[in-house]
């Protein structure tokens, strides 16, 4: 899942003409890591925005929607669904869709039960 910041940087490949390989290569880094960074299951490297606006001429404004794109990403959390059932799958999409809407009594609830973990009910 792309998180804002793999958006933002696949839209400026594409006005590019570039694959994620070609951008990797560009930014002396990795597919691999390009990827990671994009999905969020890797933090960006200190030296990355200065060679992202080096490497592609950002102006000032393209900077500042850098900059909120990494921001909004990092208020964001990966969660792996490897070796989860499709049913598991599916509740945790639900639950990441509707979280804003629970109120807190809800949320309150469904901590406890989190909480308990292994223990019995």
């Amino acid at each position: 899942m792309l998180t804002e910041l793999g958006r933002y940087l696949r839209a400026l490949r594409e006005q590019s003409g570039e694959l994620l390989k070609d951008m990797a290569d560009r930014l002396s880094m990795s597919p691999a890591m390009l990827s990671s960074v994009e999905n969020g299951s890797r933090n960006v490297p200190k030296e990355f925005v200065p060679k992202i606006v080096g490497e592609y001429g950002l102006d000032a404004s393209e900077q500042e929607k850098l900059g909120l794109a990494i921001a909004r990403t990092k208020e964001e959390v990966a969660v792996s669904l490897k070796g989860l059932s499709q049913s598991d799958q599916r509740l945790a999409f639900s639950f990441a869709r509707r979280f804003s809407e629970l109120g807190d009594e809800d949320k309150d609830s469904i901590k406890r039960i989190l909480e308990k973990g292994g223990e019995d009910r």
